[in-house]
């Protein structure tokens, strides 16, 4: 990797075929060593542990809780100056109303699954995956997300960090 990167390698370069960046690769393949090794030569060498593969997953995302807590670890201690989006309240407002179709002030796990199958995002999204997504916002565990969980989904990643902006016009619409 060191190599690599000595030879003018583009470190954030993503793949044609999925979007992926070495780090979404690397924090795929599970806690290890070497994956820390790995991790650590690629943040000391800027990689951006937050940009988004076509699925709208960062490497971030992607790994499991003790290895984030590496990576963010690494981060801290290696800072790089990152913008984090603004998100307007009223579009928040406005995108969780198009989610609560009950007009209940909550969302539930059905309203979710109704919404993105008649959104027709262009890939399909599994009821697992949604499942857990709905259990990740869900931080009261009642069952409903309220306005309060869903802008709390917004504006951090799954593992509680605020999102980063990106230079790609498209992630933040």
């Amino acid at each position: 990797l060191q190599k690599m990167i000595e030879l003018g390698a583009d470190i954030n370069a993503r793949s044609k075929s999925d979007g992926n960046t070495a780090a979404h690769y690397i924090t795929q393949t599970g806690d290890s060593d070497l994956t820390r090794k790995l991790i650590k030569a690629l943040i000391e060498n800027d990689a951006d542990f937050a940009i988004p593969n076509e699925n709208g997953f960062s490497p971030l995302d992607l790994c499991g809780f003790k290895l984030s807590r590496f990576v963010q670890q690494c981060l801290d201690e290696n800072p790089t100056q990152t913008l984090s989006y603004n998100f307007d309240k009223s579009v928040i407002q406005q995108t969780f109303d198009i989610f609560d179709r009950t007009k209940t002030g909550y969302i539930s796990i059905a309203e979710i699954k109704a919404t993105i199958y008649q959104l027709d995002i262009g890939f399909t999204v599994s009821d697992n995956l949604l499942d857990c997504m709905f259990q990740l916002g869900d931080k009261s565990g009642d069952g409903q997300i309220s306005f309060v969980e869903f802008e709390r989904m917004i504006e951090h990643n799954i593992n509680g960090m605020k999102r980063p902006k990106h230079d790609n016009k498209t992630l933040g619409q």
